[in-house]
């Protein structure tokens, strides 16, 4: 019960990441070579935030409630042998993890240079990875339909 909660959140929240990602490239892009604004400060906060709660909800399924990791962890061998398996334990953790560099990455150095282009190419990156990395060929589409 506990783990089909987290998961349907962590399904849920995928969407959240992605429009706030999509919503910081946008603003970015549109502010160019101009300087950092409030607007771009809080699209970055609201876009950092939206990947950090669901990098924790992820890290929880991954290290607590998920059978498929838990049961990973007890014989790897094995687990590297299947793609699906694999793909959950190595290729979309390690994919996150690397999004969620990038997006924090690219949050700072937007704000310390004063510079939404210095943004934008870690946000785009970060995106990239995220949608490269999401199981979408192990789970429904939204929350609840699969």
């Amino acid at each position: 019960m506990l783990y089909t909660f987290f998961l349907e959140f962590h399904n849920l929240l995928r969407w959240v990441v992605v429009v706030a990602g999509i919503v910081a490239i946008a603003t970015a892009a549109a502010a160019g070579k101009g300087a950092w604004t409030p607007r771009l400060a809080h699209v970055s906060r609201v876009f950092t935030i939206s990947v950090d709660v669901q990098f924790l909800v992820g890290l929880v399924l991954y290290l607590v409630l998920s059978p498929i990791t838990t049961g990973a962890f007890s014989n790897m061998s094995a687990a590297m042998q299947s793609s699906p398996i694999r793909f959950f334990v190595v290729e979309h953790a390690l994919g996150m993890l690397v999004a969620l560099i990038l997006v924090h990455i690219g949050a700072s150095r937007g704000r310390k240079k004063e510079s939404p282009r210095q943004a934008l190419i870690f946000w785009v990156i970060a995106v990239v990875v995220v949608l490269a990395a999401i199981p979408w060929q192990y789970s429904s589409l939204f929350p609840g339909m699969g």
